[in-house]
Formats: C-alpha cells, sequence, structure tokens
C-alpha cells in the first residue's frame, strides 16, 4: 500500500515492491566485526542504506553507506573526512563509486563487480590543498617519497 504523499513516480504499477533500509552504527564496531581492522581502530559514524526495488520483474538494488569524521589512530590528522560509497546493481554487476563530502584526505573512487570479470575498482587519494604540508610530513615519518597523489587499481 502507497502512502498518499508518495511522489506520482512511484506509484506506477510496474513496481512491484520496494523496501528500504537504514542503519548507523560507531565506525569502531568494523574492528569488532573484521579482526583485520581492530589494529587500524576506525572512528566515526557509519551509515548504512539499502533499497530494492522490482521493476516489472527485474530487481534493482541501491546500497550505500556515509563515514563521516573517519578516523584512525594511525593517522596524526583527524578526521580524515567524511565518505560516501554506493552500489548499484542491475542484473549481473554491480557498480561501486566513492566519494569525499567533506575533508582533508580526498578519495575518489569507481569500479565495478560481476560473477565473470570479479572486482574492477580503481580509487586515487591525495591530500587536500590546506594539508598537504600534514601529508607530507606523515609521508617523510613513515618513509614514504612524498607524492601528489597515490591510485590503486584493484
Amino acid at each position: 500500500m502507497w502512502r498518499k504523499d508518495c511522489p506520482w513516480w512511484l506509484q506506477s504499477r510496474s513496481i512491484r515492491s520496494r523496501s528500504q533500509c537504514h542503519t548507523a552504527l560507531q565506525a569502531g564496531i568494523l574492528g569488532e566485526l573484521t579482526p583485520l581492522l581492530q589494529p587500524v581502530q576506525l572512528s566515526g559514524n557509519a551509515d548504512y542504506k539499502r533499497s530494492i526495488h522490482v521493476v516489472e520483474d527485474r530487481y534493482q538494488t541501491q546500497r550505500g553507506g556515509d563515514w563521516t569524521n573517519a578516523g584512525s589512530v594511525l593517522s596524526t590528522v583527524n578526521p580524515l573526512g567524511s565518505y560516501r560509497i554506493n552500489l548499484a546493481g542491475a542484473g549481473e554487476r554491480l557498480d561501486v563509486t566513492l566519494i569525499t563530502t567533506a575533508g582533508v584526505l580526498l578519495l575518489d573512487g569507481k569500479g565495478s563487480f560481476s560473477l565473470n570479470q570479479g572486482l574492477k575498482f580503481q580509487a586515487t587519494a591525495r591530500a587536500a590543498a590546506e594539508a598537504r604540508a600534514v601529508s607530507m610530513n606523515c609521508s617523510a615519518i613513515l618513509g614514504l617519497r612524498a607524492l601528489p597523489e597515490c591510485t590503486l587499481s584493484i
């Protein structure tokens, strides 16, 4: 049953069902759920959202999460920023995007996952202009060559 204040385009008869879920957690709980993340000691707030639509007998899913005031004990800069990851699937493919919504560590990424191709993802990390001096100092402390940008491809 649709609510009366639901937009007209959601009242279409071709949409047979719609489901939504929203969960908010402290990011530190991820260390409890995934032992690999325990030493990182994540901080901030994790907010997960999911919606599933069945349109003309085809599933369309959208999932995403926001990590606000993201931080870790491994960084001298806290918080590093706020990030959003979106997952959108239709059929056998899942598209993934990562964006920075605020902060000094700028992350951007895009990719996809399918059973045939596996995961293909490329992300770029760079320091915001106002934090470059701090990031260069951290690079030197870690014994890394100072780079303006770092790219990860999976």
